[in-house]
């Protein structure tokens, strides 16, 4: 083989192998655009999540509030009937002392 066939051949080998290169660096900057992509969507989503998030602590702050609310209604409400069983009970003794008394008075007329 002579030297122009050798380097005709070398050349053509490297021209090959250069046009190989460029597929896969084209094939690389393919693959680089969709993961960029792939990224993006994915910060969307964890974007959407954080919101979705913040949402839900603010409803369950809202929920805590209500609910802390409504616990203290209940209390108020349950202390105030205890309040009124206590003076129903003191009531219903002096009516039962009243009762005794007047009985008591009664046999002593016969």
């Amino acid at each position: 083989m002579t030297g122009m066939e050798m380097e005709a051949k070398i050349t053509k080998m490297m021209t090959m192998k250069f046009a190989i290169l460029e597929e896969d660096l084209f094939s690389l900057k393919k693959t680089t655009e969709q993961v960029q992509e792939k990224q993006e969507n994915v910060d969307r989503r964890l974007k959407d999540v954080s919101s979705q998030e913040e949402n839900v602590n603010k409803q369950f702050e809202s929920f805590d509030k209500s609910n802390l609310n409504f616990t203290n209604q209940i209390q108020k409400s349950v202390t105030e009937l205890e309040k009124k069983s206590k003076k129903m009970f003191t009531n219903f003794h002096n009516l039962y002392e009243t009762v005794d008394n007047f009985n008591g008075k009664l046999n002593s007329l016969e």
